[in-house]
C-alpha cells in the first residue's frame, strides 16, 4: 500500500478472492489499474474486498451494477465508480509523477482483452480465427514496444502501462492456463514488456497469483 505511514486519502473497494475463508486480492484488471495508478504515485490508501458472488447492498446504491472497482475520496466522501474516472481524478489531483489521462493512451493494445477473451471462449470451429485475431494484435504491440519502448509512450511509464499491463496478465495465465497457448517467440517484446513493469514496486504490492487469474476466468 502506498505511503502507508500517512493518514489515507482514498479507500478502494476491489474484487476480493476467497481464499482459506477470508478475502485476499481478486483478479480484476480494472481494480488492479487504479491501485497501480495509486500506487506509482504514492498515494496512500486503504484497500477493502468485495465477494462479488455475495455483494453487499450497500454497493448498488454506488454503482447499479455492483461493479469495481468502487473509490471513496475520503477528503469529500465521494465516490468514484469508474477506473478511467479515477484515474484522470488522480491526476488532476497528484500531478507528479505525471502518468497522463485516459484519453491519452496510445490505441495499440487496445483490443487485447477483447480478442483474448475471444479466443479463450472460442469453440473449434473458430479457434484458429480468433486466434489469428490476438496475434494481429499482439503484432501491433511487439512492433510499436519494439519501435517506441520500452513502454508505450517510451522511458516513462504513462497510464496506458498500468491499464494494459494487468490485461496481458491475465491473457498470459488464462490463455496459458485454460488453452495450452504460449506467447510466440516473434511477440517476445509484448512479454518482456509485461515483465518489466511486473518488476517495479507497485506491482509486487498489487500482485494477486495466477491460479487466482485462472478461477477467475473458469468462473466466466
Amino acid at each position: 500500500m502506498a505511503s502507508a505511514s500517512k493518514q489515507p486519502a482514498y479507500e478502494a473497494w476491489v474484487k476480493g478472492y476467497k481464499k482459506d475463508g477470508k478475502l485476499i486480492l481478486g483478479d480484476c484488471p480494472f481494480c488492479h489499474r487504479a491501485l497501480l495508478t495509486l500506487e506509482e504515485k504514492k498515494v496512500p490508501y486503504t484497500k477493502d474486498y468485495i465477494d462479488l458472488k455475495a455483494k453487499p447492498e450497500w454497493i448498488f446504491g454506488i454503482n447499479e451494477k455492483g461493479s469495481v472497482p468502487v473509490i471513496k475520496d475520503l477528503s469529500t466522501e465521494e465516490w468514484i465508480n469508474d477506473s478511467a474516472l479515477f484515474v484522470d481524478t488522480l491526476e488532476d489531483k497528484y500531478p507528479e509523477p505525471a502518468l497522463g489521462k485516459d484519453d491519452s493512451k496510445p490505441e495499440v493494445g487496445g483490443r487485447i482483452l477483447p480478442v483474448f477473451k475471444g479466443y479463450l471462449q472460442s469453440t473449434d470451429e473458430d479457434a484458429e480465427e480468433k486466434k489469428a485475431a490476438l496475434e494481429e494484435e499482439l503484432g501491433k504491440l511487439s512492433e510499436h514496444l519494439k519501435a517506441n519502448g520500452p513502454f508505450l509512450k517510451g522511458d516513462n511509464i504513462s497510464t496506458g502501462d498500468l491499464a494494459l499491463a494487468p490485461k496481458l496478465y491475465h491473457m498470459k495465465i488464462a490463455l496459458g492456463e485454460l488453452k495450452g497457448y504460449r506467447v510466440p517467440a516473434q511477440y517476445g517484446a509484448v512479454l518482456e514488456y509485461l515483465d518489466r513493469i511486473q518488476q517495479r514496486d507497485s506491482w509486487k504490492n498489487t500482485y494477486y497469483a495466477p491460479e487466482i487469474v485462472v478461477a477467475g476466468w473458469k468462473s466466466h
